[in-house]
Protein backbone atom coordinates (compact mmCIF):
# COMPACT_ATOMS: atom_id res chain seq x y z
CA UNK A 1 0.00 0.00 0.00
CA UNK A 2 1.49 3.41 -1.05
CA UNK A 3 2.33 6.74 0.94
CA UNK A 4 2.84 9.77 -0.89
CA UNK A 5 4.31 12.59 0.85
CA UNK A 6 4.47 16.18 -0.91
CA UNK A 7 5.70 19.66 0.22
CA UNK A 8 7.08 22.71 -0.85
CA UNK A 9 8.01 26.21 0.46
CA UNK A 10 6.04 29.31 -0.15
CA UNK A 11 8.34 32.43 0.16
CA UNK A 12 6.81 35.70 1.25
CA UNK A 13 6.99 37.08 -2.11
CA UNK A 14 4.76 33.98 -3.66
CA UNK A 15 0.61 33.70 -3.36
CA UNK A 16 0.51 30.88 -1.45
CA UNK A 17 -3.88 30.61 -2.17
CA UNK A 18 -2.47 30.41 -6.17
CA UNK A 19 -0.02 27.73 -5.46
CA UNK A 20 -2.19 25.25 -3.16
CA UNK A 21 -4.98 26.21 -5.89
CA UNK A 22 -2.38 25.05 -8.57
CA UNK A 23 -0.96 22.14 -6.94
CA UNK A 24 -4.00 20.76 -5.98
CA UNK A 25 -5.56 20.80 -9.36
CA UNK A 26 -2.00 19.71 -11.19
CA UNK A 27 -1.48 16.75 -8.89
CA UNK A 28 -5.32 16.00 -8.27
CA UNK A 29 -5.36 16.41 -4.94
CA UNK A 30 -7.91 18.38 -2.52
CA UNK A 31 -6.73 21.75 -1.70
CA UNK A 32 -8.15 21.53 2.13
CA UNK A 33 -5.61 18.35 2.07
CA UNK A 34 -3.10 20.78 2.20
CA UNK A 35 -1.47 22.21 5.47
CA UNK A 36 0.43 24.94 6.18
CA UNK A 37 3.46 25.62 8.71
CA UNK A 38 4.47 28.91 9.44
CA UNK A 39 8.59 29.11 9.87
CA UNK A 40 11.15 31.92 9.21
CA UNK A 41 14.31 31.56 6.65
CA UNK A 42 18.09 31.89 7.91
CA UNK A 43 17.54 35.78 7.59
CA UNK A 44 14.37 35.95 9.77
CA UNK A 45 12.53 36.16 6.52
CA UNK A 46 8.71 34.23 6.68
CA UNK A 47 8.63 31.03 4.81
CA UNK A 48 5.41 28.50 4.48
CA UNK A 49 5.18 24.79 4.16
CA UNK A 50 3.12 23.70 2.49
CA UNK A 51 2.08 19.59 2.62
CA UNK A 52 0.12 17.01 2.39
CA UNK A 53 -0.06 13.06 2.88
CA UNK A 54 -1.52 10.39 0.85
CA UNK A 55 -2.95 7.29 1.73
CA UNK A 56 -4.48 4.25 0.52
CA UNK A 57 -6.78 5.28 -2.33
CA UNK A 58 -5.96 8.52 -2.48
CA UNK A 59 -1.78 7.58 -3.00
CA UNK A 60 -2.87 5.33 -5.88
CA UNK A 61 -4.92 7.91 -7.63
CA UNK A 62 -1.99 9.84 -7.10
CA UNK A 63 0.18 7.53 -8.89
CA UNK A 64 -2.30 6.98 -12.00
CA UNK A 65 -2.38 10.55 -12.35
CA UNK A 66 1.80 10.40 -12.55
CA UNK A 67 1.13 7.95 -14.94
CA UNK A 68 -1.52 9.56 -17.48
CA UNK A 69 0.21 13.14 -16.78
CA UNK A 70 3.88 12.50 -16.97
CA UNK A 71 5.93 13.38 -20.19
CA UNK A 72 7.81 10.36 -21.95
CA UNK A 73 10.92 12.51 -21.63
CA UNK A 74 10.45 12.71 -17.70
CA UNK A 75 9.28 9.32 -17.82
CA UNK A 76 12.81 8.67 -19.25
CA UNK A 77 14.29 10.50 -16.99
CA UNK A 78 13.04 8.75 -14.05
CA UNK A 79 14.28 5.61 -15.45
CA UNK A 80 17.70 6.87 -16.54
CA UNK A 81 17.71 8.35 -12.37
CA UNK A 82 15.79 5.75 -10.28
CA UNK A 83 18.81 4.20 -8.71
CA UNK A 84 19.70 7.64 -7.61
CA UNK A 85 16.21 8.67 -6.87
CA UNK A 86 15.55 5.84 -4.29
CA UNK A 87 16.43 4.96 -0.68
CA UNK A 88 15.28 1.13 0.44
CA UNK A 89 11.47 1.70 -0.47
CA UNK A 90 11.05 5.14 -0.99
CA UNK A 91 11.45 7.19 -4.82
CA UNK A 92 12.36 11.01 -4.70
CA UNK A 93 10.42 12.93 -7.03
CA UNK A 94 11.03 17.12 -7.21
CA UNK A 95 8.58 18.68 -10.11
CA UNK A 96 8.68 21.86 -11.30
CA UNK A 97 7.01 24.76 -9.19
CA UNK A 98 6.50 27.38 -11.86
CA UNK A 99 5.07 24.92 -14.26
CA UNK A 100 1.82 23.69 -11.80
CA UNK A 101 0.96 27.44 -12.07
CA UNK A 102 1.15 26.85 -16.02
CA UNK A 103 -1.54 23.34 -14.78
CA UNK A 104 1.58 20.99 -16.46
CA UNK A 105 3.58 18.23 -14.58
CA UNK A 106 7.84 18.70 -15.45
CA UNK A 107 10.34 17.36 -13.42
CA UNK A 108 12.85 20.17 -11.94
CA UNK A 109 15.01 20.27 -8.94
CA UNK A 110 15.14 23.65 -8.19
CA UNK A 111 12.17 26.02 -6.95
CA UNK A 112 10.62 22.53 -6.79
CA UNK A 113 7.58 20.54 -5.60
CA UNK A 114 8.56 17.37 -3.44
CA UNK A 115 7.22 14.17 -3.58
CA UNK A 116 8.09 11.22 -1.80
CA UNK A 117 6.34 8.04 -2.83
CA UNK A 118 6.80 5.08 -0.79
CA UNK A 119 5.93 1.60 -1.20
CA UNK A 120 6.55 -1.59 0.53
CA UNK A 121 9.00 -3.67 -1.61
CA UNK A 122 9.16 -7.32 0.31
CA UNK A 123 10.98 -9.17 -2.29
CA UNK A 124 13.96 -6.13 -2.01
CA UNK A 125 13.26 -5.12 -5.34
CA UNK A 126 12.31 -1.57 -4.61
CA UNK A 127 13.29 -0.25 -8.08
CA UNK A 128 10.76 -3.00 -9.84
CA UNK A 129 8.31 -2.15 -7.56
CA UNK A 130 8.49 1.82 -8.94
CA UNK A 131 9.08 1.12 -12.19
CA UNK A 132 5.35 -1.02 -11.78
CA UNK A 133 3.91 1.59 -10.06
CA UNK A 134 5.09 4.19 -12.72
CA UNK A 135 4.43 2.05 -16.10
CA UNK A 136 8.07 2.25 -16.45
CA UNK A 137 9.47 -0.73 -18.19
CA UNK A 138 12.51 -1.84 -15.90
CA UNK A 139 14.20 -3.19 -18.89
CA UNK A 140 13.63 -0.65 -21.56
CA UNK A 141 13.84 3.12 -21.24
CA UNK A 142 10.40 3.07 -21.37
CA UNK A 143 6.89 1.61 -22.25
CA UNK A 144 4.44 4.96 -21.82
CA UNK A 145 2.96 6.97 -24.32
CA UNK A 146 3.64 10.08 -25.44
Amino acid sequence: MPAVYIDTIVHATEDTDRIISSLAQTLGVDASAFSITRTEGHYRNPILLVSTTLQRRRADSFLEMLRRQLHTSDLEEIAATLDSRIDCSTIYLRFSKQEMLRGKLSLQDAAAVRVRIVVPAYDGQPDRVFCDALGINSTSPINHRE
